[in-house]
């Protein structure tokens, strides 16, 4: 198990291992740290929810929400730098996005739609406006792996935004904006890096002590003509990026041991979704006080939703 946030240290992994993990028998799970599991799981219960009832999920969508004091690492702002600044090469013919592949090798017909926005956003349903993170691109190829293998869906709506403050001050969202605009003009201007954040670098541990994460969820699965609507949300009590990323990775270690000795580890370069579906919720329930909460909203319920999001 790994807290990788790459995608494409993980494209390479299925690249290079996939066949031969399963092959051997061996599970390898990327992403078991804040990237990404709040987001997988939530997914992932969605899924669940609507195969039990009958329904297929078609649509789903999370919104994060963090401590307005939330500060990256130097480590996250260098791969953002990377991701942002990196050539996007046309696929050859006949090749994939080896987030596909599937356990023969080809690429997989449960494909992912990201509609995640470009810009701010308002959100009717919960009256709040969501803008983009550097993180949602994460997510989202973490959401397409998960689907890939699984099914959610043969053409899966999925979206991540990071939620505006409810009650934040002028000068912090200056603060904030400017600096995204600093990681934005570095990519183009490299020796504006040196403003930024370094490797090695950041938040200091009363900060931490200090954070939180919310990841609310809302889906829409269909069954024929009817619709129903899905609300969930995934809460943690300490910052996520750091200590609690590293009770996710020992979580999802247990788990591997634990499959393994009753021989139901799920092989190949899968993600957590993958390899430990709701387990790793419960266990992150039960040890470090996550709270995970799941339910169908009655169709036209807004003040469900509004509620739910404040």
């Amino acid at each position: 198990a790994d807290i990788t946030g790459e995608s494409d240290f993980v494209r390479s992994n299925i690249d290079q291992y996939h066949l031969k993990a399963l092959e051997k028998g061996a599970c390898i799970v990327s992403h078991c740290g804040n990237d990404c599991i709040p987001w997988d799981a939530t997914v992932h219960a969605m899924f669940k929810l609507a195969k039990d009832k009958g329904y297929t999920l078609q649509e789903c969508s999370t919104f994060t929400e963090l401590p307005p004091t939330v500060a990256a690492s130097g480590g996250t702002i260098t791969t953002a730098l990377y991701q942002l600044g990196k050539k996007r090469e046309g696929k050859g013919e006949g090749t994939f996005d080896a987030l596909l592949m599937t356990n023969k090798g080809d690429k997989s017909e449960f494909a992912m739609k990201n509609t995640s926005p470009k810009g701010t956003k308002e959100f009717a349903e919960l009256k709040r406006s969501g803008e983009p993170w550097i993180m949602a691109p994460v997510m989202a190829n973490c959401v397409r792996r998960s689907n890939a293998l699984l099914g959610y869906n043969e053409l899966l709506v999925y979206s991540e935004c990071k939620l505006l403050p409810l009650n934040g001050s002028w000068w912090m969202r200056v603060k904030e904006t400017s600096y995204n605009l600093l990681v934005g003009a570095s990519v183009h201007l490299p020796f504006l890096s040196g403003l930024l954040v370094q490797p090695g670098e950041g938040p200091e541990r009363e900060e931490m002590e200090k954070g939180w994460l919310k990841v609310y969820g809302m889906g829409l699965m269909k069954k024929g003509d009817e619709e129903a609507k899905i609300k969930t949300t995934f809460s943690f009590i300490k910052d996520t990026g750091y200590l609690q990323t590293a009770h996710m990775l020992v979580e999802a270690g247990m788990l591997l041991v634990q499959n393994s000795k009753s021989n139901t580890c799920v092989p190949g370069v899968v993600t957590p979704a993958v390899a430990f579906g709701g387990e790793i919720v419960s266990r992150l329930e039960s040890t470090i006080g996550a709270k995970f909460e799941i339910e169908v909203v009655p169709d036209g319920d807004l003040d469900s939703f509004l509620a739910w999001s404040k």
